[in-house]
């Protein structure tokens, strides 16, 4: 079956590629083939395409420190910077906050099919206190743990993970030593997997899709877990 391809899909159009830094060096050459000769073939096929299409790519990666790391063709970098546009971080537009919050209670709420849960005022202004490192999809992640973790319906400052607390030190953390002085195995290994997740989301920005791939378990079965934990 003749299958077509993304760039031949958005002929006269726009070809939108996402996370292009992330884009190993071998799918980056042929990229650049494309761009550099306007033409490409189908796997399987040896007749030549012409191909006709607009093409916007976004990277939250500095691409010059990648090119010098030789992660990242300098000649596909040149292709692509024609018209630079840079949408500021989160940080600089955190009046935004209160309507993304809204908008992505709102999309979870009608995933789970729950009522629509709200952010108090203290808990918003807290929020806008936070450097957010990890944009606006780090806030959508924690928008949809505490639409998991917290059961009722308007979210308060108690309710917030440690990080977004300035001036908390984490109390929660425990030590393997800490552990060890449980005696029933089955309530340690609770403890130890808790702490072990925990500990995950916080690495990876609160990010519950990345820290089920990081730590290989399913996605569906790390939202159960964080639900029972």
């Amino acid at each position: 079956t003749k299958k077509r391809g993304k760039f031949e899909l958005a002929e006269k159009g726009t070809l939108f590629l996402d996370e292009i830094g992330d884009m190993n060096l071998k799918t980056q050459a042929k990229i650049l083939r494309v761009l550099q000769e306007k033409h490409f073939q189908r796997i399987g096929s040896d007749r030549i395409i012409g191909v006709d299409v607009r093409v916007i790519a976004a990277t939250n990666k500095n691409l010059e420190d990648e090119i010098a790391k030789g992660n990242f063709r300098k000649e596909l970098f040149y292709r692509l910077n024609v018209l630079p546009i840079r949408v500021p971080s989160f940080r600089e537009r955190i009046e935004d906050l209160g309507i993304l919050v809204d908008v992505f209670f709102d999309e979870y709420s009608q995933k789970s099919g729950g009522p629509k849960k709200i952010i108090s005022q203290s808990a918003l202004e807290l929020l806008s206190e936070y450097s957010w490192p990890g944009n606006v999809r780090e806030l959508k992640n924690l928008i949809e743990r505490l639409t998991i973790m917290v059961q009722k319906d308007i979210i308060e400052v108690e309710d917030l993970p440690v990080i977004y607390h300035p001036q908390k030190k984490d109390p929660v953390s425990l030590s393997l030593t800490d552990i060890f002085q449980i005696k029933d195995l089955k309530e340690a290994q609770i403890v130890f997997e808790k702490e072990f997740i925990r500990h995950k989301l916080q690495q990876n920005d609160n990010d519950i899709d990345k820290t089920a791939k990081n730590i290989g378990v399913n996605l569906n079965y790390l939202k159960k877990q964080l639900e029972k934990l």
